[in-house]
């Protein structure tokens, strides 16, 4: 059965933990699977986060996970592991999340924005039973469909009329409850929207309700029919945001723009200092966040500022509108500033790695908002270094998925051969071969080495670097024989070009002295291992994974 709910009214946390079935046990575990669903802007994230806070004693563990795409949700599990194992293996980091879910209790998990209810299925199957899932979604699947996700549906309705009007007087300090009570009809009643109405008037000394209210109606004939995303909802905010933005531009040019850069982010925790290229100095972005903040535009908490979907939709929506008259300004923007913030080498640079686990939603959204069918290599670039890192942390199905899609733009805007789409062309076979689909990898790796030799030449560092990677295919395939001729060719290349000590001649020396191993040759391996990682510690240093990789090798061939 469908329960609903009010926000605010004083049960909803409460009901939700008796949905969740709080008192199941007499070890006080609590246990089940809800839905809260309903409105965009009514207050659903809120009340996972107030159940989570008032509950959080009877949790071991509580995590949240933005779940607005499969690759959003991977990355929430690698988070939970790192978290409570560090140690854990970047392969497997995914499955061991699930493992500990599945063999621990007293946990909370909550899934929050959930876009595709098909994204948490499996995950939901895998863990009922063992802890508590919250999950929050605008989409109402009706009784039957969430009985069969074992889910317990909480619809959370708009506030009752009284609510509001007790809303809007508390916040703004008004003693006028008949105007208060006009201007929660106009809005429906919609908790964000009364917030941000309040907001306003807040902000304006000696604005009435029904002052505010002309203005807000005068700014839903502006933007009535300019809205595809919220109904209803979307339209009262959009209203909301035409008249508040009139107000922030009359005081703040750059809150405009900050806003304007953080619609096309993900909503959720944008590094504040990722922003600081707009500003002249942190005191400036400050001010311009604050100023936000005070127009319940932006919410800043530890560092992080985050925007409501409904906001950024609508801010979207109105720069989409100049971008028909050329301006691409800011989702441009927000594009340059992921580049200037991504960490370099997503593979190696381990102390980067936490900031590219802040930046990957910022990443995936912006790529999705602009869509397919861009031009942008920037954005480009972003996708071919996010699809790295990922494919390195384990997260094998969003890697191929972004590889596939930045080489099918790349084709499209540069051509087959241009570098750029080279590198595109190689990086999707290394990842093919890490999902185990080797003999694709290696039909691709061949092409793409004929193209780089014709292109770039036969020496070519990329050229080097596509002849190892292909004789790592063949080892793979258990053509242990051609792998070991073709490494042996490529290292002698390599300490021509290159030198014996570069970080490339080192892979190749570690790679062949891996096929070695590979082909039984196990005294060559570990003398050749026990070379390299000499080596690579005066290189690279004790700490580096290519160094801890040697060594783990060298360990294993000494105990064959």
């Amino acid at each position: 059965m469908d329960v609903s709910i009010k926000p605010g009214a004083g049960q909803d946390v409460a009901l939700l933990a008796d949905v969740l079935q709080a008192e199941v046990t007499a070890r006080g575990v609590v246990i089940g699977q809800a839905a809260v669903h309903g409105l965009g802007g009514i207050g659903k994230t809120e009340l996972a986060l107030h159940f989570a806070r008032e509950y959080r004693d009877q949790f071991r563990v509580v995590w949240w996970i933005t779940a607005d795409s499969p690759e959003a949700i991977a990355l929430g599990l690698v988070g939970l592991t790192r978290r409570l194992h560090p140690a854990a293996g970047l392969a497997d980091a995914t499955e061991w999340a699930l493992g500990w879910l599945q063999s621990h209790d007293r946990w909370l998990l909550v899934l929050d924005n959930v876009e595709d209810v098909a994204d948490i299925a499996p995950l939901l199957g895998q863990v009922t039973g063992r802890g508590a899932v919250v999950v929050t979604t605008r989409r109402n699947l009706g009784s039957a469909r969430w009985a069969r996700l074992g889910l317990a549906p909480l619809r959370l309705e708009v506030l009752e009329r009284e609510a509001s009007v007790d809303l809007l007087v508390r916040l703004t300090g008004s003693a006028d409850r008949e105007g208060a009570g006009r201007l929660a009809a106009e809005l429906g009643d919609l908790p964000l929207a009364l917030e941000q109405a309040a907001a306003y008037v807040s902000q304006h000394a000696g604005m009435s309700f029904d002052a505010y209210l002309r203005l807000l109606r005068d700014s839903f004939a502006r933007v009535a029919g300019h809205v595809g995303e919220g109904g209803a909802a979307g339209q009262a905010v959009a209203g909301i945001w035409q008249v508040t933005m009139d107000a922030i531009t009359r005081r703040s040019l750059l809150a405009e723009r900050v806003l304007g850069v953080l619609a096309w982010l993900a909503p959720d925790r944008l590094p504040e200092d990722l922003l600081t290229p707009l500003a002249d100095d942190d005191l400036e972005l400050g001010e311009a966040l604050a100023l936000l903040g005070s127009y319940h535009m932006v919410a800043r908490e530890g560092g992080a500022v985050s925007v409501h979907r409904l906001v950024q939709a609508v801010t979207r929506e109105n720069t989409l509108a100049r971008a028909a008259d050329g301006d691409t300004h800011a989702a441009d923007q927000a594009v340059a500033l992921l580049m200037d913030a991504i960490p370099d080498d997503p593979i190696a640079n381990v102390a980067g790695w936490p900031r590219w686990n802040a930046l990957l939603p910022h990443i995936d959204a912006v790529t999705a908002h602009i869509g397919p069918g861009h031009d942008n290599p920037d954005l480009l670039y972003l996708g071919d270094r996010a699809a790295t890192y990922r494919q390195f942390q384990g997260q094998l199905a969003p890697a191929i998925s972004l590889f596939e899609q930045v080489l099918a733009d790349r084709r499209r805007v540069l051509g087959d051969e241009h570098p750029n789409t080279l590198s595109s062309r190689h990086n999707l076979a290394g990842a093919y071969q890490a999902a185990g689909r080797v003999a694709e990898a290696i039909t691709l790796f061949e092409q793409v080495l004929t193209d780089y030799r014709r292109v770039l030449g036969d020496e070519h560092p990329n050229t080097l670097t596509s002849r190892n990677d292909l004789a790592g295919a063949y080892r793979a395939a258990g053509r242990v024989a051609e792998a070991i001729t073709l490494f042996e060719q490529v290292l002698t290349d390599y300490r021509r070009v290159l030198g014996d000590e570069h970080p490339n001649t080192l892979t190749s020396r570690h790679n062949l002295a891996y096929a070695y191993q590979a082909a039984g040759r196990v005294a060559e391996a570990i003398t050749l291992y026990e070379q390299v990682l000499t080596d690579s510690r005066r290189v690279l240093g004790d700490d580096h994974p290519d160094t801890v990789s040697t060594e783990t090798q060298l360990r294993a061939a000494r105990a064959q």
